[in-house]
């Protein structure tokens, strides 16, 4: 069996983090829990992957561009262990009416070329401003008060992109200047700023996939002590908290073991799913 993610907890063992979006900060505290001292590697630009402005295209897939993440890691720090994580927007159950946030991150091991891979998904409140409602800077404070105060922003327009916005005196201000510049309204547009260092929710749900890493690495095959004995393939139905139907949300997982096959069946220990996650509740 191959020596990779069993640990020596009496020793700190090192995890090299491929970012630019001060996500160690996030991640470090969760994986201390094993003795692994996750440091951040800055000797790559991770834009060049992607970006969510827009800039550059993504034609990876969050995974593939969290593995790629992880095996630079390992390259550029000569760690055994990279880290690389990756988020996305779009998709979940209800496209287009729920705004959802998934993260996944990659934990490969060089040595061997094994990995596991974390994932959390959720919804999540956070969506683009319409100009058009921002006359006053009164006006701008009352749409920011229904987002977290560190959130950050993006103005594009034919001009600029301007990013890492953060607060109503600073977005009015930007926007002042274009307007003032010639720039009009109607092309310009206010969007989140989805980098983890400026988008609070996403810090959340970075930290989630952070807690579920480790616990895969804790969750050990009862046949072969492999880690990463973790729900696999969801069976849906769990019933709706309101009506009680059955809804897209797994009521149940499937388990295998990577290392020697070994199944079993895990039963979601929520009772019901959210309402707002039902396709009767929420058509």
């Amino acid at each position: 069996m191959s020596k990779a993610f069993h640990f020596d907890t009496t020793q700190k063992t090192t995890v090299a983090l491929l970012t630019k979006h001060a996500k160690g900060t996030i991640i470090a505290p969760k994986f201390a829990a094993l003795n692994l001292k996750v440091i951040e590697i800055e000797g790559y630009d991770t834009d060049l992957l992607g970006t969510f402005s827009g800039e550059i295209e993504r034609t990876l897939s969050p995974v593939e561009c969290a593995r790629k993440k992880a095996k630079l890691a390992c390259e550029l720090s000569g760690a055994d262990y990279g880290l690389g994580s990756e988020g996305s927007f779009g998709g979940g159950p209800l496209p287009g009416i729920v705004n959802w946030n998934t993260e996944h991150l990659v934990l490969h091991h060089a040595p061997s070329q094994l990995e596991i891979i974390a994932k959390y998904e959720t919804s999540v409140a956070i969506r683009a401003i319409d100009p058009a409602k921002l006359e006053s800077i009164n006006a701008l404070e009352s749409e920011l008060a229904h987002y977290d105060s560190n959130q950050g922003w993006i103005i594009k327009s034919p001009k600029a992109v301007l990013k890492g916005i953060v607060g109503a005196e600073d977005l009015h201000h930007q926007l002042s200047t274009l307007l003032s510049s010639g720039t009009l309204l109607k092309s310009i547009t206010i969007e989140p700023d989805f980098r983890a260092m400026h988008c609070p929710e996403r810090q959340a749900s970075i930290e989630k996939a952070a807690e579920q890493m480790v616990e895969r690495l804790k969750t050990r095959c009862p046949e072969c002590n492999w880690p990463n004995f973790w729900q696999g393939k969801p069976q849906p139905g769990l019933p709706c908290e309101i009506c009680e139907m059955p809804t897209s949300v797994a009521q149940s997982y499937e388990v295998s073991c990577d290392e020697c096959g070994h199944v079993a069946v895990n039963i979601n220990q929520e009772q019901r799913a959210k309402a707002e996650l039902c396709q009767w509740c929420n058509p």
